[in-house]
């Protein structure tokens, strides 16, 4: 259960107050770590990043740049902050859920957190299929997108298998998409 695998970030810290939190091999080693992603990042980013692994240069689409232009426009002059989050879809372990925190400040965080891992261990009737909850106007647009940088067509794989899954069983839970 997830509700008992929360880790404790201060795992390093010394009793005692003052000084550094982690041992100097450990502090060492965090540097090294950092000097060499920032060096690899710099190396991505000189070489052309991931547009190289999409055959040559990407180029937007100039109504949505435009689009994004003004809007950021607009927020920025109303005073409007940005605020956003991501999920790195590409990391080894793609479970969003994976690290759940404690919120004292709003005791519902807990709540939905329970909700969420209640549901994904026993979806019930609500363990629907694919195409339910990701529809075939939505698989469309997003092959027309795709289409549009250049990507294979995944038609097949989206009619013979994915939107026939079951969102929990079949497709959260499946080893192979990184359960």
């Amino acid at each position: 259960s997830m509700a008992y695998d929360r880790r404790n970030p201060n795992l390093y810290h010394r009793s005692g107050g003052g000084g550094n939190a982690l041992p100097s091999s450990y502090r060492n080693k965090a540097l090294l770590i950092i000097a060499a992603t920032a060096l690899y990042t710099a190396f991505l980013y000189h070489s052309g990043g991931a547009g190289q692994f999409l055959g040559g240069s990407v180029t937007p689409d100039p109504a949505l740049v435009e689009a994004a232009r003004n809007g950021l426009s607009n927020m920025a002059s109303s005073g409007r902050k940005l605020q956003i989050s991501t999920w790195n879809i590409a990391a080894i372990n793609n479970n969003p859920f994976e690290y759940w925190i404690t919120y004292d400040e709003n005791p519902e965080y807990e709540n939905i957190m329970t909700n969420i891992e209640a549901f994904l261990e026993a979806p019930g009737d609500k363990d629907v299929a694919v195409s339910e909850v990701f529809t075939e106007d939505m698989f469309t647009e997003l092959e027309k997108r795709m289409e549009g940088v250049g990507w294979d067509n995944v038609r097949s794989y989206w009619d013979d298998d994915f939107k026939k899954r079951k969102i929990i069983s079949g497709f959260m839970k499946d080893p192979l998409l990184g359960s």
